[in-house]
């Protein structure tokens, strides 16, 4: 029994031995191919690739091609004439001398009508307001009648108000002080509407007030003064205006 299985193993063995050596001669080696990605030795020096244009190739071969961009035009500088242009001159507009108001009165001496016009007849206009009773008052009328003389009438001007001469019985002494002082210079009836123009807060007299040719009061000057004195303030406002 022993000998009849080595007898068997023998066999089989042979039977493999056999079929080793038979499939060591038909057997091809495979061929290996991976995908698409050529090698080394597929790739020919035609069909190499190209090789990438370098930037200052790339940058000329781009200059060529684009339209070259033009200079913008430079305007010429207009011609400025030399002809000076005439500017057409405006109305200058004529002052009513109402700045500080409105008021319609009467020439204390020939009774002709007066408004707040008179101030535009002069750059300053020297209005002094006195009382019969007042002896500063009658002092110093005086110098301004010599001042009244002195000056060109375009520029300075006097005006006399007497307060208290709007009494009948005053009146004529007014005129008479006038005429005595040599103030020759004109003085006005002090009507309502004088009074509300620019005298509704005199406390005392003399009291002298500065107009400009608007008719805009612009200084006040309390108590009497010398011819000296008058002189410079009233230089003062010139040289001002």
């Amino acid at each position: 029994m022993k000998n009849k299985k080595s007898t068997i193993g023998l066999i089989i063995s042979i039977l493999l031995l056999t079929m080793i050596l038979s499939g060591c001669g038909g057997m091809e080696e495979p061929e290996i191919v991976l995908g698409d990605t050529p090698t080394s030795e597929t790739v020919s020096e035609e069909e190499s690739v190209p090789e990438t244009p370098s930037e200052e190739q790339s940058v000329s071969e781009s200059v060529e091609e684009s339209e070259p961009v033009e200079e913008p035009a430079v305007s010429e500088e207009p011609v400025v004439s030399e002809e000076p242009v005439e500017s057409e001159e405006l109305p200058v507009s004529e002052s009513d001398g109402g700045a500080q108001g409105y008021f319609t009165t009467t020439d204390l001496i020939n009774g002709n009508e007066v408004t707040q016009q008179i101030f535009t007849n002069a750059d300053i206009t020297v209005v002094n307001a006195w009382g019969t009773f007042c002896g500063p008052c009658i002092k110093e009328m005086p110098y301004l009648g010599e001042l009244a003389a002195e000056y060109d009438s375009s520029q300075v001007q006097f005006i006399g108000i007497p307060m208290d001469a709007s009494d009948p019985a005053n009146k004529d002494y007014a005129i008479t002080l006038i005429n005595d002082t040599g103030a020759n210079y004109t003085h006005l009836y002090l009507n309502g509407e004088l009074f509300d123009w620019g005298f509704t807060d005199i406390q005392y007299v003399p009291t002298t007030v500065f107009v400009n040719r608007e008719g805009e009061i612009i200084d006040t000057v309390i108590g009497a003064r010398s011819k000296e004195e008058w002189k410079q303030l009233i230089d003062s406002k010139l040289a001002s205006q």
